[in-house]
């Protein structure tokens, strides 16, 4: 098999020993591929990998959150959960514009119970930490947002539930 490169234009020119069948002429067709978008679309795919690991929960109740995970991996020392409360604010803007403000940092392992909050708008974020203090994942922002139950049919036991 003898293979015949052309350099006027993009194609492949493959002929057999014996004539064993007729030449053949493949067309090449060059494709730019954008690096940035493929580097992107990995590396969302290794975060969804790591979520999926994590897997945090977030409960909600009346006036309490509890956060629930797993750790990442062996490599686990210890977390911390950043609670942002979230307001809108009427701006020039016909939709409101959400602003966050940092309320506590908690260092937890895999539970976490945050009670006493009001009826808003939260977002929390999660960071996992090595036994060096490096970060080894760190969530996106969950958001949730606590309301005032119905108090039609009260037991007088609190109220859970999971989003």
């Amino acid at each position: 098999m003898l293979y015949h490169f052309c350099t006027f234009r993009p194609s492949i020119f493959v002929s057999f020993s014996d004539n064993l069948a007729d030449p053949i002429e493949i067309p090449i067709i060059y494709v730019d591929a954008d690096k940035t978008a493929w580097d992107e679309k990995i590396l969302k795919e290794h975060k969804e990998q790591l979520a999926e690991i994590v897997n945090i929960n977030v409960v909600l109740g009346d006036s309490l959150i509890n956060i629930l995970y797993n750790p990442l991996n062996d490599k686990y020392s210890y977390s911390v959960v950043t609670l942002y409360y979230a307001f809108t604010k009427q701006g020039e803007r016909i939709k409101p514009i959400k602003l966050w403000v940092v309320l506590s940092l908690k260092k937890i392992s895999f539970f976490i119970p945050i009670i006493n909050l009001g009826y808003a708008s939260y977002a929390i974020v999660l960071k996992q930490y090595d036994s060096d203090n490096k970060v080894i994942y760190e969530s996106e922002k969950i958001e949730f947002t606590l309301k005032r139950q119905s108090t039609t049919i009260y037991s007088g036991r609190p109220t859970v539930h999971i989003v």
